[in-house]
């Protein structure tokens, strides 16, 4: 029974090679599948460890990108759809955020959402 417990645990092996903030995310996605002392074992991290990261505030840097987040989604819906990174880092800048346009790509990347080019009819 526990060794069957461990493999299905086991199942999302990858885990095991990520940092340890993504074994701790392992382990609060699946908490209402397995007890949270086996998978910690399991994970090769402590339960400590795992109830610290969970309590722990956001830092600066991680709030800072959620407001990015929020504000280069928000410039991609307002412009439906049409402005890219280039567009809306300059946006940013106007705003005052200090932001390169490589990193609005990546954000927009993982937001899920690319500009739309139109092509003129003619």
């Amino acid at each position: 029974m526990e060794l069957q417990e461990e493999l299905a645990i086991l199942k999302g092996s990858a885990h095991l090679r990520q940092r340890k903030e993504l074994r701790f995310q392992f382990i609060e996605d699946h908490r209402s599948e397995f007890r949270v002392e086996k998978m910690c074992s399991v994970m090769q991290v402590s339960r400590s460890g795992f109830y610290k990261w969970r309590k722990a505030m956001p830092s600066e840097l991680e709030l800072r990108k959620a407001k990015v987040l929020e504000r280069v989604a928000y410039y991609f819906h307002d412009s439906e759809g049409r402005y890219g990174s280039p567009k809306i880092t300059q946006l940013l800048r106007k705003e005052g955020v200090g932001i390169s346009e490589r990193t609005v790509g990546n954000y927009m990347k993982e937001l899920g959402i690319q500009a739309h080019i139109e092509q003129s009819l003619r």
